[in-house]
């Protein structure tokens, strides 16, 4: 069984979207017959606690550690995964590359600062495989990648609308389907990848 290791330094013990995702994918991934620990540098409450609060029931780990790397070379063996969407994380995808665990990303942006816009691109140049949320992020990728080599990648989707399909709807549109009363305000999060 193929060992993965979802490493972040989120407290997974916020309510968060980062937080959420993170644990929904590693949740998915061991409902899928992978085994997958996911390793924080930051503190969470009661594990049950967390699970519940994000409605997750797959049989994965979740562990605190004082260093990503030194975890790295406590658990090094042959063909285990790094999973990572940090993009401060290129470092130590870095060094558990050298170590030899292969390396998977999820790009999530390419632009969201001018930190992120130098270390989104490291991070995939560290890579052996990818994963996107969009098409036009990974086509932006694919023509502005530091690294020659074509990696293995797959697009995945956010469950959500297009462009086309928020602009063509009125803001009560959104109010009646989702239930939000008039007094509450509407937000539309349109990701890093809505600009054309």
């Amino acid at each position: 069984m193929t060992e993965i290791y979802y490493l972040t330094r989120a407290k997974l013990s916020l309510r968060r979207a980062h937080v959420h995702n993170i644990l929904r994918t590693a949740d998915a991934l061991s409902r899928s017959g992978y085994s997958v620990t996911v390793v924080s540098t930051e503190s969470f409450r009661d594990e049950r606690v967390v699970r519940e609060q994000n409605g997750v029931v797959g049989p994965f780990r979740m562990v605190r550690v004082g260093s990503l790397v030194g975890f790295l070379l406590r658990e090094r063996s042959l063909g285990r995964v790094c999973y990572v969407r940090d993009p401060g994380l290129w470092r130590v995808t870095l060094v558990a590359r050298i170590l030899g665990y292969r390396v998977v990303v999820e790009l999530h942006g390419n632009r969201e600062s001018v930190g992120k816009r130098v270390m989104f691109p490291m991070l995939y140049s560290v890579a052996h495989g990818a994963l996107f949320i969009t098409e036009r992020l990974c086509e932006w990728y694919g023509a502005n990648a530091r690294s020659a080599v074509r990696k293995p990648y797959a697009v995945i989707p956010c469950v959500g609308l297009r462009d086309d399909e928020i602009a063509a709807r009125d803001s009560f549109d959104y109010r009646a389907e989702f239930g939000i009363g008039s007094e509450k305000v509407l937000a539309v999060y349109l990701g890093g990848g809505a600009g054309k």
